[in-house]
Parts: structure tokens; sequence; C-alpha cells
């Protein structure tokens, strides 16, 4: 494909980028591109420390009959962050047990009215933080909804509480053996 050449200024030349590949890319005004110069040619690549995030919101109530289908549909079309708004025990259920099906993706941070999954299976430094924050704060999570459900004396609450010792053990499966849930 063939570009022209245009002066900008007294001494800078530009040469503009493809439509397609912006947007295929995600390319905004501002972001950054690597030029890479090889004898006679130029390789333009994404500086990717610099590519903006892609994060998508849903209400799980609104699409309480089809939230694995949108959460596929997220995961192929290549968000980095997903999050989710929930509003009961049923919906939260449903969405911790079909985490271990979008490969990289992981929970990481869950309240009783949101929870938010991200792709964590990139080589990148900044999601070991990420994912050693998210054990804390699924930690005193934990430790917060458990005091709630004691003090009420809430035993249906105490059960769902698993879901977080599944979530910090990754076993997804069952408890612990010996674990003494209720």
């Amino acid at each position: 494909m063939k570009r022209k050449i245009t002066k900008m200024g007294p001494a800078s030349l530009v040469v503009s980028l493809p439509s397609k590949w912006v947007k295929e890319n995600n390319v905004k005004k501002g972001d950054e591109v690597e030029v890479l110069p090889e004898n006679k040619k130029l390789l333009i690549s994404l500086d990717q420390t610099q590519k903006t995030e892609m994060v998508k919101k849903f209400d799980a109530n609104k699409i309480n009959s089809i939230i694995e289908r949108q959460l596929s549909m997220a995961y192929k079309k290549g968000y980095d962050e997903i999050q989710l708004t929930v509003n009961n025990y049923a919906q939260r259920q449903r969405i911790i047990d079909f985490v271990p099906q979008l490969i990289g993706f992981e929970i990481i941070d869950q309240s009783e009215d949101s929870i938010i999954l991200r792709n964590i299976s990139k080589d990148s430094p900044k999601e070991f933080n990420t994912v050693f924050k998210r054990t804390f704060h699924t930690l005193f999570s934990f430790a917060n909804e458990l005091l709630d459900a004691l003090l009420k004396d809430d035993k249906s609450k105490l059960k769902s509480l698993i879901s977080y010792e599944l979530l910090n053990n990754k076993s997804r499966t069952q408890p612990p053996q010996g674990a003494g849930y209720v």
C-alpha cells in the first residue's frame, strides 16, 4: 500500500497509518508506536506497554439468562478485564463456576455485588501485583462476609463463603479435606 509523505513543521516528514490497521488495533491519538529502521524499510509496531486495556462491563441482572454467553463473547473479543455487577449468590456462583473455561482469566476482585475478571496470562510484572493483591482482597472479603454471616446467624451465607476458599486455593471442585465447613 502506497502512502504520500507530507511535511509537518520545518524538519519533520509524516506518513499516515492505514485506517483499517488503526481500527483493528484500537490505536488512538497519543498512543505510541515503535519504529524500527531496517535498511530502506521501516517496521512500525504497537508499543504493547502503552496499549489501552479493553474493559467490558456487564450488569448480570440484565443478562441473567445468558451470563455465560456474554462472558464467552467478551473473552473471544480479547477484553483484558470483565467487570460484572451481581445481584445474588446464584449469579455469583454461576460466574465463579464458568471462569475456568476462560483460559488465562481469574477473579481478581469480588464483593457482595460485583466480580472483576482479568486476563492474567500476559507476561507482565504488573499482573503479579494484581494477583498478589487479589489473594489478600479475597481473604479480607471472606473475613468481612464471615463476620456478617456469624452476627446474623445466616447459615446459607456461611455455605456460600466456600467460594472464597475455593478461589484462593484454585481448586473450584471441592473444599480441602477436613476443612470442616458448615
